[in-house]
C-alpha cells in the first residue's frame, strides 16, 4: 500500500436507533449524531474478566474500534490506534477495541488473540471479545479495523477509517481519527464525519 487508500468522504450512512440490540444479522451502519447503541452484552476482556462497552464511556468521548488480530490491515494499523488512544485517554476519551470475528473459524480472534494483542500494545488499553458478532452487527461494524466516535453525550461524531495509509505512517496525508479526536476535545467542528472504512471484512458468527 505505497499510496493513499482514501482521499475522499463518503456520505453519510443511515441511521440505527439508540435502542438494546434485537436486529437482524447484519444492521445498517449508524449515522453521524447517533447514539451509542445500549448493548446489555457482557464479553470477555484481555484479562479473564468479564465487561462490556457501557464500562469504557469518557467523559469526553467513547472510541469504539473493531480489530482483529488475523488481519494485516488491523494489525497495520493497531500501533496507531493504541497511540491515538493513549494520548487522548489523558483527555478523558476513553478507547475500547472489539474482536468481532467468529473464533470457530478464525481461533486467533477469541479471547486468546485480544491477550496477544494487549501483551503487544499495552495493558493500559482495553480489549473485549465479541464471539457471537453481536456488537458488530449493533453498530452495523463491517470492516477490521473500524473507527465508531462518540462525544461525552454518546452521539456519534466520526465513523470510518484510521488514516488514508495503512502500510506506511510516514506516507499519511489524511490523519481522519486524529483530527476527530483533537476537534472532539476541543469543541470545534469535525473537519471530516465520515469516511469509508478500509480494511478485512468481520466474518461474522451465524
Amino acid at each position: 500500500m505505497g499510496r493513499p487508500l482514501l482521499s475522499v468522504p463518503v456520505a453519510a450512512l443511515a441511521a440505527l436507533s439508540w435502542v438494546a440490540w434485537t436486529g437482524p444479522a447484519v444492521a445498517v451502519p449508524l449515522a453521524t449524531g447517533d447514539l451509542i447503541p445500549r448493548i446489555d452484552l457482557q464479553m470477555l476482556d484481555a484479562h479473564g474478566k468479564l465487561a462490556s462497552i457501557d464500562n469504557f464511556r469518557g467523559d469526553s468521548g467513547t472510541m469504539v474500534v473493531f480489530a482483529s488480530n488475523s488481519c494485516s490491515s488491523s494489525t497495520q494499523w493497531e500501533g496507531r490506534i493504541a497511540a491515538l488512544a493513549l494520548r487522548y485517554q489523558e483527555q478523558l476519551v476513553m478507547t475500547v477495541l472489539v474482536s468481532s470475528n467468529d473464533p470457530t473459524i478464525s481461533p486467533e480472534d477469541g479471547s486468546a488473540g485480544i491477550r496477544e494483542i494487549s501483551q503487544r500494545l499495552g495493558a493500559r488499553l482495553f480489549f473485549l471479545a465479541d464471539d457471537t458478532s453481536a456488537i458488530a452487527r449493533a453498530f452495523g461494524a463491517t470492516r477490521n479495523p473500524e473507527v465508531f466516535l462518540f462525544s461525552g453525550q454518546g452521539k456519534l461524531v466520526y465513523h470510518g477509517a484510521v488514516d488514508d495509509n495503512a502500510g506506511d505512517p510516514d506516507q499519511v496525508t489524511e490523519p481522519f481519527l486524529e483530527d476527530a479526536l483533537e476537534a472532539l476535545v476541543t469543541g470545534r467542528p469535525l473537519p471530516v464525519p465520515e469516511t469509508q472504512p478500509v480494511g478485512c471484512p468481520i466474518r461474522f458468527r451465524e
